[in-house]
């Protein structure tokens, strides 16, 4: 995992802050045991906030969940009942548990060509754990002044390093090949970045500005 390997060499910081691409139920799990909080989107945060979304009853993030009776509501009031359970183990270990709903009232819904694209039944596959991480996400991210502040960041600072490894260090295309040979070169452009970006802090402190 990622952000268990930054923390074998620094401290990580008691904020997280990343793309969409790390915002998984694996590094949710991990950064609440770690006691730090995870400003990070996840793959449909920024697809949420749009106002066509809300009408897109086949998606379960829209339904209504009943967690007396572990089942979900659709749009036309008809539940999904629970099947059964799985578990995956991940690359790094992580065990995490779907479980599995089914709905059999599908036939004449008004809502049968979208939502159970004109099948008699639909069925519906989620994390629980992973739905209530999203929810605390999005509270973090959207009603907090901070979080809001923290994610207009994330999008300015992340874009600009890509940018100035493209345009400063015209640093456009790999020159090796295999996965092995790129990581490397990789880590040599991160590298020269980071150590232009130490050497600029360090002249400011020292009061060198030429």
């Amino acid at each position: 995992m990622f952000l268990e390997h930054v923390n074998l060499y620094i401290s990580l910081p008691q904020n997280i802050i990343a793309d969409s691409g790390y915002g998984s139920e694996e590094n949710y799990t991990y950064l609440e045991e770690q006691g730090k909080k995870a400003y990070i989107p996840y793959n449909t945060f920024d697809q949420e906030q749009k106002r066509t979304w809300k009408k897109r009853i086949e998606r379960v993030e829209n339904m209504e969940y009943d967690e007396e009776f572990d089942e979900f509501i659709c749009a036309n009031g008809q539940r999904f009942t629970f099947q059964y359970e799985t578990k995956k183990e991940s690359d790094h270990g992580y065990l995490s548990i779907k479980r599995r709903y089914r709905c059999d009232q599908c036939q004449g819904c008004p809502f049968q060509s979208t939502c159970a694209k004109g099948k008699t039944y639909r069925t519906i596959t989620i994390s629980l754990k992973n739905q209530i991480q999203r929810k605390e996400v999005k509270e973090r991210l959207l009603h907090s002044d901070d979080g809001k502040e923290k994610y207009r960041r994330r999008r300015i600072d992340v874009e600009s390093v890509y940018s100035q490894i493209k345009q400063n260090l015209d640093f456009r295309r790999f020159h090796l090949r295999g996965l092995s040979k790129t990581t490397v070169e990789w880590g040599l452009v991160c590298v020269a970045h980071n150590f232009k970006k130490w050497q600029k802090i360090r002249t400011l402190q020292q009061g060198e500005i030429r």
